[in-house]
């Protein structure tokens, strides 16, 4: 296997992983949970501030089954959210209440920068530690030939912005990519993200591919936006590819 070929492995595993880093910023637009508040006073205070922040959006409170609420947000054409431009429709489902929340955003209906992002992203706090996760399945937008599923956990570092905020996402998990009938298997290991950046800053990932090859991908950071991508196949000796977060 070439270096170029192994080098497509792994950009084809970072847009995968993008898609729910993409979500998951998303998500970071509601207000973050009080432990002990109600869920009808906390969904009207979500209400309140998403309508004080999205000025090109229309927002509508439904019933989610028996036991939640949905808050629908239903954008513009052209609105502008956290640097992306957003279309379609996002739903913030909500579940539970004072001892536990459980927040979901439903993001398979929406646009972001002209692309489908086809992911739901959630968290859960109060009752034992919070938890946040992310899934997302499609074809990658930059890839048609390429379908994926991916499903990750993801640590938070020096958050200052709701629920997920702060300057750096940690994502751990794994993915598949396939394309025709071969599946290539994709594991993340504390990739590093700041908020808004494309490439991650540090943390590492492989890939196994459908004709037996190991690709591992080693991330770096230099100055301000460049790093590097430590690429090695098979165990052999590692290939340092450039890369701007």
């Amino acid at each position: 296997m070439s270096v170029d070929d192994a080098t497509a492995s792994v950009e084809a595993a970072l847009e995968a992983s993008h898609q729910v880093r993409t979500a998951l910023e998303i998500l970071g637009l509601a207000p973050d949970y009080t432990c002990g508040e109600a869920r009808s006073v906390f969904l009207s205070r979500v209400r309140v501030e998403l309508e004080r922040k999205l000025d090109c959006a229309t927002l509508s409170l439904e019933p989610e089954g028996a036991t939640g609420d949905a808050l629908v947000v239903r954008f513009d054409e052209g609105c502008r959210v956290n640097g992306h431009t957003v279309g379609g429709e996002a739903r913030f489902i909500f579940r539970g209440g004072e001892e536990r929340l459980e927040v979901e955003a439903d993001l398979r209906h929406l646009a972001v920068d002209d692309e489908p992002l086809s992911a739901r992203v959630g968290y859960g706090t109060c009752g034992d530690e919070k938890r946040v996760w992310a899934s997302a399945e499609g074809t990658l937008p930059r890839r048609p030939d390429v379908s994926f599923e991916v499903d990750v956990r993801v640590g938070i570092r020096q958050s200052s912005l709701p629920i997920i905020g702060g300057t750096t996402l940690v994502l751990d998990g794994q993915a598949e990519l396939r394309r025709a009938e071969a599946v290539d298997l994709v594991r993340f290991d504390a990739l590093e993200y700041e908020v808004g950046g494309y490439l991650p800053k540090e943390g590492s990932l492989t890939v196994q591919t459908s004709d037996g090859h190991v690709v591992s991908a080693r991330f770096s950071s230099l100055v301000w936006k460049l790093g590097r991508a430590h690429v090695a196949v098979d165990g052999g000796p590692e290939v340092a590819v450039p890369i701007v977060h």
